[in-house]
């Protein structure tokens, strides 16, 4: 199945797509719900996030291939966790804003999990019981302040509209076994698998548990390799994945 989430004249609504149309549902897919019998259609829609995260989480440097453009990078032994604030979530379609401070601004294309139940330790082989979906999201990254910061990701990643998220949840899908592109001015930047990750998908939510409680709606993104370049005022990201569908978000002047 696919979710979504998208803005009514009563305000934001999830639903579920039937076709050409979103079926409204009463609740979060991942929890307790109905239909509502309201309908949309899907191409007049205005999609927003496909989430409500109490947390976002990423792993760093969850493919080898950066150790080709980066020598100095050495290759992680444990899944390397690091978090975006819930202030930096975008809309599908809506811009990405940079900031004046903002000097070196890249895009990740991600694929990224959606909580579907609460998960505290859970082991290896049950960690994909308590993923309800996929989604994309592009992790923004400003790779000049992470250089003034010391290698530290606090701002570096977490400015307003620097984690795009969408356009949709797909249920169903092998986490670890996804193809994604991305595309900068419709110009191929990144074309790999999930299936190239350091660290699977079941791993990195049964280690990620073992710190923290994650719960329905939380969001864990996997890494991406090398490829993007940096984005400017105009320019306009694409990313795709299979079995999601694309997320595409322009860029502008904050």
């Amino acid at each position: 199945m696919r979710y979504v989430r998208f803005l009514t004249p009563s305000g934001p609504s999830w639903g579920c797509i039937d076709g050409d149309l979103i079926r409204a549902l009463s609740g979060p897919p991942y929890a307790a719900h109905q239909q509502t019998g309201q309908t949309q259609i899907l191409r007049f829609a205005k999609l927003l996030a496909p989430v409500t995260p109490t947390k976002i989480v990423g792993v760093g440097l969850n493919y080898a291939e950066w150790t080709k453009v980066r020598p100095e990078f050495k290759l992680p032994t444990a899944p390397v966790f690091f978090y975006k604030v819930l202030s930096a979530v975008n809309n599908p379609d809506d811009p990405i804003q940079l900031s004046p401070i903002n000097t070196d601004v890249i895009f990740e294309a991600e694929m990224a999990m959606v909580i579907g139940k609460m998960a505290k330790r859970v082991n290896e082989a049950e960690a994909l019981d308590y993923v309800f979906g996929l989604t994309i999201v592009n992790d923004v990254t400003d790779f000049g302040l992470i250089s003034q910061d010391k290698g530290n990701l606090a701002r570096s990643k977490c400015f307003d509209t620097f984690c795009p998220v969408g356009p949709c949840v797909v249920t169903d899908l092998d986490p670890n076994a996804i193809h994604i592109r991305s595309r900068l001015n419709g110009q191929q930047k990144q074309d790999f698998s999930t299936a190239e990750m350091l660290f699977s998908a079941q791993r990195v939510i049964s280690d990620l548990s073992q710190v923290m409680t994650l719960y329905p709606g939380d969001l864990v993104h996997t890494g991406t390799p090398p490829g993007p370049e940096p984005m400017k005022p105009g320019d306009v990201v694409e990313i795709e994945m299979e079995g999601v569908g694309t997320l595409q978000s322009p860029v502008a002047a904050g």
